[in-house]
């Protein structure tokens, strides 16, 4: 993964379009994609506790 994309925090997405991120992975069984999920669901838990 590159760095400038693990920068980017706190990023306000519809869950709708997670949903389709979180499908594209399951579809593709790529760890790229899971990385991003797991990346997003932990931005976005850390802007729902602030």
């Amino acid at each position: 993964m590159k760095k400038e994309i693990l920068k980017q925090k706190n990023v306000r997405l519809p869950e709708d379009l997670i949903w389709k991120l979180k499908e594209a992975a399951l579809k593709n069984r790529r760890s790229e994609y899971q990385e991003i999920i797991i990346r997003l669901e932990k931005s976005f838990d850390e802007t729902v506790e602030q």
